[in-house]
């Protein structure tokens, strides 16, 4: 569970947060998993297809080029679909699953 630490740090159960951490603990209490591990857990990916958009992602990094969200890249290759990208996000955010047609 979450919570202060007796050092007066926040921890949750993917570790402590301290200074501007904190800003991000709405996201992150209590729940860490990653969008690439959920997508291989259900299927929706292979971790071979996960393995190429993490290095597409990081190279697009180290040279400068604009950052893209792994789900990005993913929808861009037609790896996945906007309905899965959206059911991983609800999962590693922590949100309910929502009933209907995605918008995008």
């Amino acid at each position: 569970m979450g919570g202060r630490t007796p050092s007066g740090r926040h921890s949750t159960l993917c570790g402590r947060l301290s200074g501007m951490e904190i800003s991000y603990i709405g996201l992150a209490v209590e729940y860490c998993r990653r969008f690439g591990q959920v997508a291989v857990e259900r299927g929706f990916i292979t971790p071979e297809q996960l393995r190429e958009a993490l290095t597409e992602q990081v190279d697009d990094d180290l040279t400068n080029r604009q950052h893209r969200l792994l789900g990005d890249i993913l929808f861009e290759k037609n790896w996945m679909t906007a309905k899965q990208i959206e059911s991983v996000l609800n999962e590693t955010l922590g949100f309910p699953a929502k009933e209907g047609k995605t918008t995008r």
